[in-house]
């Protein structure tokens, strides 16, 4: 393998030297002459004859190209210069110009004969409406609806060819008849989207994409790609749900379309590498194994017109990946980045002192007990009945008793906080030639906790190169390997919150060394944040290989074959020591993770040229495979010594029912043809047109294959001739859209089996179904079909200055996967089945504006979203919606609302009289139970959206980005556990919140926080009364965070030049720096997929100063 990509980087390289085309990239203000032919030395190798003389009347440049022909380029910065030039062999010989004498008009003969000429794009597709000027003269003209035009001009002069999106050329006039020029876009990252199998002019397209580039580590102080598009693109939600180092974040594409809770992943496809869930571990951990500073763009596939094209794979919508590659005759250039910085929390909650946690704890017994004797002066009691009440009185004043509060309060969350360690470094080089191109990077990135103990680190290698070794073969390769080490992972959040406040600093240990308990069977954190012998070890590599072949005129074919591997290793060693390791003796465990998926694309590609009609055709077959085996074991009755940590000195195995949790396989085949045609008449109407059948191996042969059509229509107002030429509107266009796609990801690769294993009845061997599967095989499984409705708007105003595109969107999913829980007597805990659909509709708008003044720049970029969701229908009115909490309120699934509900009593606040909660009565029947439940929708927000302002003055710049969302709700259920005050199953009253502080005390006290009691209380005499699961614990989640600011300096580039550096920038970074929100104490984002809060770790406020290098 090392072999390899050492003679692939030797092979690139040397090809590279063989090659270099003469042209320019360069952005430079103010940058006088001299320096300017210095730079093209150092790009071209081209010497420049000139003497002082000559440039002394010059005056500096401000350009800004990219790739440009060194002829073009030279015009461009000589043209308002008293000089001309001349090239021979590699030499350039400057000269003064030769200024015409000044003569009378009217005896000047002008012999001026007319040019015809053609403007295309680099597609070779006409640009009609182009501008033509004769420069330095007021004669002009534009193209017509072919590209075409004429104009008089002489030999000698100059045109100047201009159209919006493109960057305007300069071309000289020779004694020719017909000329032919091509214009290059202004920004290719920008004005190309990539569609699926191929790309696209996003003027040209009719779906809805969001581009996302510009992924500078210092404004994306996070370890993963997904997190990095936070904010970047409207209809996409990324929520960070932990703060812990690795998680990986919620994602969803234009809202919930699975009743099956973190099914709802979109597709990636890095590099033409298809990437999709089928396990969430081996998922998770390629996507985070992408180094953020690799990747060039990232195309996200909204509407189904544009995932379509992925098929089965596409209902959640698609996005596309790619990775930075070399540019096209370029000479090497070297870049290096760094920044070291650390992690801090953002929020803690506060805890009791020891002062407060006393008076707390005997206050509630106090209550208890007076509630006791006022029921027993209140007679109508049996004796048994009094005989438990004087019982229950007296265990609590011997619980008063016995409470003996060290005169010491320490508050141990801030013991678990740290100063977590955060730093990124990374080298590339790039280059390429007029044959070959190549990309090679190394990164690395690392991270600890804030909270409690535990790092990350990744280290990355990546490759990439293509070569064209003849006029009709192109190669193309790539390689991204990445290591990374998760290990001492401990978060003792709970214990430290829970623990009383007058335990000592360090943990209680026994005789045999062992931790033990200063009060009850209460855990130390600290013993807890030692427990963390762990370490998950992951190599992903990422490969493709591609050939395109053209093999006539227009027609061209290309087959890619991508391939995604994963090793995920995850042991765990419980010491008997320890906490958790002391009920089982010890523990260690040992899991292996095994992944392969590869996938092969055939396109064949016909250029369509007719007139003025133009676009592209394509057909497809690709091959899919994708299989996963997962193993492990593991050993108990470790022997009582704190040295031993490794497997061989475990006693005996855990049950076999234990290891078989640790073992699966996933194994899945599928292919799928489809065709494509982009179509454009005259630069003005627009229509794309796909199909796509797809078949997997997870369904069976009567419901296995899927048609998925798709249909998208443009109309380009501004080539029409009432808008032609408009100095406002640069560019205007409707489109609208439907398409087909599908969805099988939560089906098993068994789920249509009926599936046996073996038991016992009767003392005798038998077969049962379902069994350690888990559930009845359903042959009749099918696909989830989701058919989407778009219709939006492209507008870009003043050449480009405002830019503004919206789309409004109805989709309906059906055939809902869902599980149905069976009766045990079946023999099988669910039931597979297709029944249900859910809407959802929405609105999305992205608008951006630059400008400049003077040396002062600036641009503002926005984005929102607007998604409204419902479950139209489902077999039975309501079903559970992820993991239920014990204790807490269920969440649920409710026909006619939307996914992510939780069922709950209606809290009317606190009686001001007796200091309990109120109820509301939903079935007026004076009873509070179950049936008073109601359904308070919570998981998803009414809005969210993301706000990037960028400015720079001379050579600083400032960048600030905003991401908020509104209308998502937090169950809190954390408080709600922590209002209890009884003894917990260790024998101690777990800590509060400082919440309680406000707690009701007596007659007539407004407040919100009941009184607190340790035993039965309010109306109906229930232990939990004041913290039943209800709207009482139910937060607005709302937020707005400052998610990124940084402040950078780049260094006078004549500082530079003597060092041979082209640009160093230092800079100075928050991540997370503040957040405006109602949530006390918690961070708002950082709540489960299903909005139930029972644990909060926040994500960190990260602190950075690094620097960037260009050679």
């Amino acid at each position: 393998m090392k072999l390899t990509l050492v003679l692939l980087i030797a092979t690139l390289m040397s090809a590279h030297a063989a090659g270099i085309a003469q042209t320019i990239t360069l952005s430079a203000r103010q940058m006088p002459l001299k320096q300017v032919f210095a730079e093209i030395k150092k790009q071209t190798n081209y010497v420049t004859f000139t003497s002082k003389d000559l440039l002394a009347d010059s005056h500096p440049v401000t350009v800004s190209v990219n790739e440009m022909p060194l002829k073009d380029f030279l015009h461009l910065i000589l043209k308002d210069q008293p000089l001309t030039f001349n090239i021979e062999s590699s030499t350039i010989l400057l000269s003064k110009k030769i200024t015409a004498v000044k003569m009378d008009p009217a005896l000047v003969i002008i012999d001026r004969s007319p040019l015809a000429g053609m403007v295309k794009n680099q597609d070779g597709e006409p640009l009609a409406g182009a501008s033509v000027k004769v420069k330095g003269t007021d004669r002009g003209t534009t193209t017509d609806q072919d590209g075409k035009f004429t104009i008089d001009v002489n030999p000698g002069e100059v045109l100047l060819v201009s159209y919006t999106g493109y960057v305007e050329k300069e071309q000289p006039v020779g004694t020719v008849k017909m000329i032919q020029i091509t214009l290059s876009l202004t920004d290719t990252r920008l004005q190309v989207v990539v569609i699926g199998y191929g790309s696209q002019e996003r003027r040209k397209n009719t779906g809805a994409i969001s581009k996302v580039t510009g992924f500078d580590a210092e404004k994306n102080v996070v370890g993963d790609v997904t997190k990095a598009l936070q904010g970047k693109a409207s209809g996409v939600y990324v929520s960070s749900a932990s703060g812990t180092v690795g998680q990986a974040p919620n994602i969803l594409i234009r809202g919930v379309q699975s009743a099956d809770i973190g099914q709802n992943p979109p597709l990636f496809v890095i590099d033409g590498v298809i990437v999709d869930q089928y396990n969430s571990t081996v998922f998770n951990n390629i996507i985070m194994s992408l180094n953020p500073q690799d990747i060039e763009s990232v195309d996200v596939l909204k509407d189904a017109a544009s995932a379509a094209i992925y098929g089965s794979r596409g209902s959640n919508g698609v996005i596309i990946i790619t990775t930075k590659k070399g540019k096209k005759s370029a000479k090497p250039s070297v870049a290096f980045s760094n920044y070291v910085g650390v992690n801090r929390p953002s929020f803690y909650r506060d805890v009791l002192n020891t002062e407060q946690y006393g008076t707390l704890f005997t206050e509630s017994r106090n209550n208890r007990i007076g509630l006791i004797d006022a029921k027993i002066a209140g007679g109508n009691l049996t004796p048994v009945q009094i005989a438990q009440l004087n019982t229950e009185k007296t265990n609590l004043k011997q619980q008063i008793d016995a409470l003996k509060l060290e005169n010491r309060s320490r508050d141990f969350v801030k013991d678990i906080i740290n100063n977590g360690l955060v730093m990124n470094q990374q080298l590339s080089v790039n280059g390429g030639s007029d044959l070959t191109n190549y990309n090679v990077s190394l990164g690395h990135y690392s991270e600890e906790n804030s909270i409690g103990s535990g790092n990350r680190e990744r280290y990355s290698v990546k490759l990439d190169g293509s070569h064209k070794l003849t006029r009709w073969l192109k190669l193309s390769a790539g390689v991204d390997y990445s290591r990374s080490v998760t290990k001492e992972m401990s978060f003792p959040y709970i214990a430290a919150t829970q623990i009383r406040p007058d335990s000592p600093e360090e943990p209680v240990l026994n005789a045999d060394g062992s931790f033990g308990f200063y009060v009850g069977q209460q855990q130390h954190p600290r013993g807890v944040l030692r427990d963390n012998n762990n370490k998950l070890l992951t190599n992903i590599v990422l490969a493709n290989i591609s050939a395109e072949i053209d093999i006539v005129r227009n027609l061209s074919f290309k087959s890619l074959f991508g391939l995604s591997s994963g090793s995920i290793n995850n042991t765990t060693y419980n010491s008997p020591l320890t906490y958790t390791g002391k009920f089982d003796t010890g523990k260690y465990v040992a899991t292996f993770n095994n992944s392969l998926n590869y996938n092969w694309d055939n396109t064949l590609n016909y250029n369509i040229r007719a007139g003025k009609l133009t676009g592209t055709a394509t057909v497809g077959y690709v091959f899919y495979h994708a299989e996963n085996n997962g193993n492990g074991y593991e050993l108990r009755k470790f022997p009582m010594i704190g040295s031993v940590s490794g497997p061989a000195a475990g006693g005996t195995y855990a049950p076999p029912s234990t290891i078989a949790t640790y073992n699966n396989a996933y194994l899945e085949n599928a292919l799928g043809t489809f065709a494509r045609a982009n179509l454009s008449y005259n630069g003005r109407y627009l229509l794309n047109l796909s199909v796509r059948n797809d078949g997997s191996s997870k369904l069976s042969p009567g419901y296995r294959y899927n048609t998925l059509p798709a249909i998208g229509t443009g109309w380009v107002l501004s080539e029409e001739s009432f808008l032609r030429g408009n100095k406002m509107i640069s560019f205007l266009k409707l489109r609208a859209s439907w398409g087909k796609t599908g969805n099988i990801k939560s089906i098993g690769w068994l789920d249509r089996f009926v599936n046996y294993t073996i038991g016992n009845y009767l003392g005798q061997p038998s077969l049962h179904i379902g069994g350690a599967f888990n559930t009845l095989g359903n042959p009749a499984l099918s696909w989830e079909a989701t058919k989407q409705t778009d219709i939006g708007i492209d507008l870009e105003l003043w050449n480009g200055m405002f830019t503004f595109n919206g789309s409004v969107y109805r989709k309906l999913t059906e055939g809902l996967l869902t599980s149905l829980q069976q009766p045990y007597s079946l023999g099988g805990n669910s039931y597979r089945y297709n029944l249900g659909s859910i809407r959802n509709q929405g609105i999305e708008l992205e608008a951006g504006y630059r400008d400049e003044a003077g040396k002062f720049r600036w641009s503002v970029n926005g984005n929102l979203s607007i998604n409204r969701n419902k479950l139209i229908s489902m077999r039975d009115s309501t079903a559970a919606y992820g993991a239920t909490v014990f204790g807490g309120p269920a969440s649920r699934n409710r026909v006619g609302f939307p996914i992510g509900m939780v069922q709950v009593l209606e809290a009317r606040g606190v009686d001001p009289e007796t200091g309990d909660m109120i109820y509301a009565d939903q079935d007026g029947n004076k009873i509070i139970n179950n049936l008073d439940n109601i359904y308070v929708p919570i998981a998803l927000p009414k809005f969210s959206g993301g706000l990037n302002i960028e400015s720079g003055y001379r050579d600083f710049d400032l960048s600030l980005f905003w991401t908020f969302s509104y209308g998502n709700k937090v169950y809190d259920f954390y408080e709600q556990t922590l209002r209890d005050t009884r003894l917990d199953a260790f024998g101690v009253m777990p800590n509060k919140f400082t919440s309680v502080l406000d707690r009701w005390k007596q007659k007539g006290d407004p407040t919100s926080v009941p009184r607190l009691v340790a035993g039965a209380h309010g109306p109906q005499d229930q232990v939990d009364w004041n913290f039943k699961p209800s709207t009482a614990f139910i937060r607005d989640a709302s937020y707005a965070r400052l998610r990124n600011i940084t402040l950078g300096y780049s260094l006078p580039a004549v500082w530079m030049k003597s060092a041979g550096i082209r640009k160093l920038r230092v800079y100075a970074s928050f991540q997370n720096l503040f957040t405006i929100s109602k949530a006390e104490g918690f961070d708002p984002e950082a709540v489960s997929n299903t909005g139930v809060m029972s644990s909060n770790t926040p994500n960190p406020r990260s602190f950075v100063v690094g620097f960037n290098v260009n050679l």
